[in-house]
């Protein structure tokens, strides 16, 4: 899990090649494959990172419906792991937003065939940004699941309680 929680605090991807291979007069075909490799390697790394915590939070949900003791900080940890890749991914969502954008200018003033390759890999870039936030986010609420169930219970007394006691309580002075 140390991994993803690396992972996390790193840039996700450079978006930079959209436009340097827009602007290399290629194919449209050409650039398609060379945006499909790239495309590819940032699908993994997003894809790996967001799995390791699904499949982490699975484990400690496991591990709570089990009945075995899960300790609240060690969750605490993890939930910030999980908001701060979801936090990463937004990011990464503009910076890919802003980067789609250059590529376009550029294709429109050098290389017009390949602005259909650009929309292409945006939608799919998109598509993975997307699933992804939404695999953090269920990991994110099991974890959050699990914390509820492992803190302890609100202090029950005249203080600590319900507003009712509290009053009774103060009456009990005199």
């Amino acid at each position: 899990m140390a991994h993803a929680l690396e992972q996390s605090s790193a840039p996700v991807a450079d978006y930079g090649y959209l436009e340097a291979f827009t602007r290399q007069h290629r194919q449209a075909d050409d650039i398609r494959a060379l945006f499909k490799e790239h495309i590819d390697q940032t699908a993994t790394v997003i894809r790996d990172t967001s799995t390791n915590f699904k499949t982490v939070a699975q484990s400690v949900l496991d591990r709570c419906n089990a009945g075995e003791t899960v300790e609240c900080d060690g969750l605490d940890a993890l939930i910030d792991g999980v908001m701060t890749w979801e936090v990463a991914l937004a990011q990464d969502q503009d910076e890919l937003a802003r980067a789609l954008e250059i590529a376009e200018r550029a294709a429109r003033e050098e290389n017009p065939a390949v602005l259909p390759v650009i929309a292409e890999a945006g939608r799919h870039l998109t598509a993975i940004h997307a699933d992804n936030a939404e695999v953090c986010r269920d990991a994110r609420w099991m974890l959050m699941a699990v914390r509820a169930r492992c803190q302890p219970s609100a202090p029950v007394g005249p203080i600590q309680g319900q507003p009712m006691d509290l009053d009774a309580y103060e009456r009990s002075f005199g």
